[in-house]
């Protein structure tokens, strides 16, 4: 490493296990009307081997990892290089019985019970019917980017090439003696789906810092996608297998511009205008016997916001308004257990937010904003999305001096509506606070999640009740080497 040349190396690595069913809303999480009657908010998981939910069937383990090398070269006369090469790593093991809504002990039919496959004779009506999942997957990817100087605008290039391979599947099981439940979706096999798959993009980019006056800046940006997915995987659906295979390539440009002034040397105004677009997901690829394929298309928007931003002494504050419309919305559709270009989308708010320093390290924030988030129906009423609160707020302190740091904030989620498109869901809080003591080598954190144990309703799916969760203490322990 020189004056000119700079080498950077990174690794991390991380590996989660917990116990929570995969059934229900919100991942997992939920409660049914019965079971809430019957056992409260805080019914989830128990110890007893005989019953759907003991906590040895209902468990995640989940690992990590992400690396990367970046390279920076100055090479002088306002032209720089910068090289990163990268990978990471995803892998999702999940065992969960195959319902989350019975009440504990309860009399249960046979496991082979989807009217579509026959009952399995083999099997016990008392043993517990569950599934084990894998989704996992692994990327490799360089970025390079070139930005050279004028001295009147800077000019940014780079392109991006990008590889990836993923593997998800679902095998059902007999919990109770561990053999496969051959016919739970389709005669002969055990199997919900095992889908290997794969993509591979490539990006080239550039913009253009223009800067034609003193405070001003117009920056103009162009990025070109092409994104290839494909997919070699086995399917079940209507009592029966069938494998699903072939491959979509996506592509288009995108454009952004921003435009900076700063008015003094403490406050600037801004205006941005990009359109970006989402690639749909790897199950449009496939399709049930006899249905037809759906041709999703990705979802494009185009977002424009303006805003200000005031910095002066202790005091930092900043405001803006912004404006997305979004067109081949993608929403998830039973019909054909797929997901299909649901029409249009208009978001649209404002966001404020601003900060007090005091000189013994002692800071003092808020923000808020208001949201809006519809799905536009020609000839009927304007529908607006699920789980899309209509505002959020934040108050807080933090404190840092010496070797002492410390946390407490109060934060709000606005109301909305549930995963069903129909219940209420009101505006909750959540409390939280930290405080940690740095020993120079080791450093130790009490933290406090829910510090009031709040319990309020935060979704509900039709079927499962989700509600925050309870107050949580952690302790953390680092260590530097």
């Amino acid at each position: 490493m020189t004056d000119t040349l700079q080498v950077t190396a990174f690794t991390s690595w991380n590996y989660t296990r917990y116990y929570q069913t995969d059934n229900g809303a919100g991942m997992g999480m939920g409660v049914t009307q019965q079971q809430l009657a019957d056992y409260g908010k805080n019914f989830a998981l128990n110890n007893n081997p005989f019953d759907e939910h003991y906590y040895g069937y209902n468990f995640v383990k989940k690992h990590t990892d992400f690396n990367y090398i970046d390279l920076k070269w100055d090479a002088g006369a306002g032209l720089t290089f910068e090289d990163q090469v990268y990978d990471y790593y995803y892998q999702n093991k999940t065992a969960s019985a195959q319902a989350a809504n019975d009440p504990v002990n309860p009399t249960r039919a046979p496991m082979a019970s989807p009217s579509s496959a026959p009952v399995d004779p083999s099997l016990n009506p008392t043993d517990i019917g569950g599934y084990r999942k894998l989704n996992q997957y692994q990327t490799f990817g360089d970025i390079l980017r070139v930005n050279k100087d004028f001295g009147f605008g800077t000019l940014r290039t780079g392109g991006l090439v990008e590889s990836s391979w993923a593997h998800r599947f679902i095998y059902n099981y007999d919990f109770t003696t561990g053999a496969p439940d051959i016919g739970y979706n389709a005669p002969g096999t055990n199997a919900s789906y095992d889908e290997p798959s794969s993509w591979f993009q490539y990006q080239l980019f550039a913009d253009f810092e223009w800067r034609p006056l003193a405070g001003l800046t117009v920056t103009p940006g162009f990025k070109y996608i092409d994104y290839t997915r494909s997919i070699d995987a086995f399917e079940t659906g209507g009592g029966q297998g069938f494998y699903a295979i072939g491959s979509r390539e996506y592509s288009k440009p995108d454009y952004f511009l921003t435009i900076n002034e700063r008015l003094t040397p403490s406050w600037s105004v801004y205006a941005q205008a990009a359109s970006a677009y989402l690639i749909p997901p790897v199950k449009t690829l496939g399709k049930f016997p006899g249905a037809a394929h759906a041709s999703t298309q990705p979802e494009t928007t185009w977002t424009y916001q303006a805003g200000t931003v005031y910095t002066a002494g202790p005091i930092t504050a900043d405001f803006d308004v912004y404006d997305i419309q979004a067109t081949n919305v993608l929403q998830s559709s039973g019909s054909c257990q797929c997901y299909l270009n649901a029409g249009k989308g208009d978001y649209y708010g404002v966001e404020g937010e601003g900060a007090y320093s005091f000189d013994f390290g002692l800071s003092l924030f808020a923000n808020g904003s208001v949201n809006v988030a519809n799905n536009p129906t020609p000839g009927a009423p304007t529908k607006p999305f699920s789980n899309a609160p209509k505002g959020t707020a934040a108050l807080g302190l933090i404190y840092s001096k010496g070797p002492w740091a410390a946390t407490l904030s109060d934060k709000l989620v606005g109301p909305q509506i549930g995963s069903d498109g129909a219940t209420d869901i009101k505006s909750y809080q959540t409390v939280d606070g930290s405080v940690s003591y740095d020993f120079g080598r080791f450093k130790l954190k009490l933290a406090g999640f829910n510090l009031f144990d709040q319990r309020a309703l935060t979704d509900f799916d039709g079927t499962f009740y989700v509600f925050q969760v309870g107050r949580q203490i952690q302790g953390t322990v680092e260590a530097k080497f």
